[in-house]
């Protein structure tokens, strides 16, 4: 039996909150969070924006404090629930298991 993973509660999104941070966020910080929401890697979003790697890395950890999440599955939710992202079903899920792998490597 595998173990279950660990659910890590987000705080209800309160859309003008939510655009709030989002502003509080650079150019360069959106572009990063972006990227992993679409569910790449740090190494493939550096690659995509020309960046070194601890550059990209420097990037998200500034924007998951400002958004008051800690992973990569936290930011897709912030983002899904704010109305940031829109996928269809199939797509969303797709897009949670590219961010499961990401954090996982």
């Amino acid at each position: 039996m595998s173990n279950p993973i660990p659910c890590i509660p987000v705080e209800p999104i309160d859309d003008s909150n939510a655009l709030q941070k989002l502003g509080s966020l650079t150019q360069r910080e959106r572009d990063v969070i972006t990227g992993i929401c679409s569910g790449k890697s740090v190494r493939e979003v550096a690659k995509s924006l020309g960046l070194a790697v601890s550059t990209t890395s420097n990037h998200r950890v500034k924007a998951y404090r400002k958004l008051n999440v800690h992973s990569a599955i936290q930011l897709m939710l912030w983002a899904f629930e704010a109305g940031l992202i829109q996928t269809s079903g199939s797509e969303q899920r797709r897009n949670y298991l590219l961010a499961l792998r990401t954090i996982r490597s």
